[in-house]
């Protein structure tokens, strides 16, 4: 009796003892999951911070960008203008000494100096009308080349004021590069050290997407970092989205004196072409967007994206992913540039980028 007793309590005793080993472990589960979402928040919440000034400085870095793209054009189209100035000031003085020396050989006197030396336009019209020898189309042709003279010199005064905002503007333009690229080094050593915690898995990912009833986390890309290959890593690798000869380049250009400010490129071809993904992607928009005819607009993750316009035969839809180089569209004839070929954009956030920087071929022909 006394030993079934014993038996009795001693399985009860390690029935016990299991029970209270399975609540601790089931506890220590609980802190340690509970632990794990504190840091992932946490984590989060860091990389919102990041990306949120990384977006700040893509945006001043842009407008800086454009800011001195548009100074340097205007800076070439007061020097044209100079140019064409200067040829029409030595031509204009080389047909006022040649009717004076005609003049002087009639009239008395040296009169390419009485009339050339002056430095006021009132003296110069008092001494040629006092001779009474040059007609009054003469003088308002004297008076015109004074004019010019004095405008020239202003815009030549102006050229140099302009070139030395120039010279700020670029050394804050070069400012604003450097804070961008160390923000972003950064973020990458930092992506690099949470990737190797095994924290956000695609299982993992997939719970906070469902649990995160907050749009900034999808605004700022924070989730695709994690998920996706991010196409900053293939910088200047990238192969084009079409072959073509590039006929209207990025940025800021001069055309008949008028300043155009190009978001894009066009590669134009002889031929119909098929369209390429440049990286791998999802289809955000399928579609006509006005200027652009029928386009498409590809997210490459961490908030990068393309811009395909000018476009026939699309054929991925919305939220279709892509691979790099799947084709997605068939290039169209434009009629604004004259020939068949693709309009392309590149952009961070909603700034836009050069493609240049980015696309192989373009990158080895700078």
């Amino acid at each position: 009796m006394r030993w079934i007793l014993a038996l009795f309590f001693f399985s009860s005793y390690a029935f016990c003892a299991t029970v209270d080993d399975i609540q601790k472990r089931v506890a220590l589960k609980q802190n340690k999951l509970m632990n794990i979402e504190i840091k992932q928040d946490a984590l989060l919440r860091d990389l919102i911070s990041i990306n949120k000034k990384i977006k700040s400085q893509t945006t001043k870095m842009s407008n800086v960008q454009k800011e001195v793209e548009i100074i340097n054009a205007e800076i070439d189209r007061q020097k044209f203008e100079i140019k064409t100035m200067s040829k029409q000031l030595v031509e204009s003085k080389k047909r006022l000494t040649t009717k004076i020396k005609a003049i002087s050989k009639i009239k008395s006197g040296n009169l390419l100096q009485v009339a050339l030396v002056h430095s006021n336009l009132a003296d110069i019209e008092k001494s040629v009308k006092m001779m009474g020898i040059i007609a009054s189309y003469d003088v308002q042709f004297i008076n015109d080349y004074y004019e010019k003279k004095l405008e020239l010199g202003r815009n030549i005064k102006n050229l140099n004021s302009r070139n030395e905002v120039l010279k700020k503007k670029e050394a804050h333009l070069t400012e604003q590069k450097l804070i961008l690229e160390k923000d972003s080094a950064s973020r990458v050593a930092w992506l690099e050290q949470v990737k190797k915690t095994k924290m956000f898995t695609e299982t993992e990912i997939g719970k906070m997407r469902k649990n995160k009833n907050n749009s900034e986390f999808e605004d700022l890309g924070v989730f695709d970092i994690f998920s996706k290959e991010t196409i900053v890593k293939n910088k200047g690798l990238l192969k084009p989205p079409m072959q073509g000869e590039l006929s209207d380049a990025y940025g800021v250009n001069v055309s008949d004196s008028v300043i155009v400010n190009s978001s894009g490129i066009f590669l134009a071809s002889t031929n119909i072409q098929g369209i390429k993904a440049l990286f791998n992607a999802e289809v955000v928009y399928s579609g006509t967007i006005e200027g652009l005819g029928k386009a498409v607009i590809l997210d490459h993750g961490d908030n990068y994206y393309s811009v395909y316009g000018n476009l026939n035969n699309i054929s991925v839809k919305t939220k279709q992913v892509v691979r790099t180089g799947q084709v997605i569209a068939q290039s169209d004839f434009s009629p604004l540039f004259g020939s068949n070929g693709l309009y392309f954009e590149m952009r961070h956030y909603s700034q836009p980028l050069n493609p240049r920087d980015w696309i192989r071929s373009f990158h080895e022909s700078n």
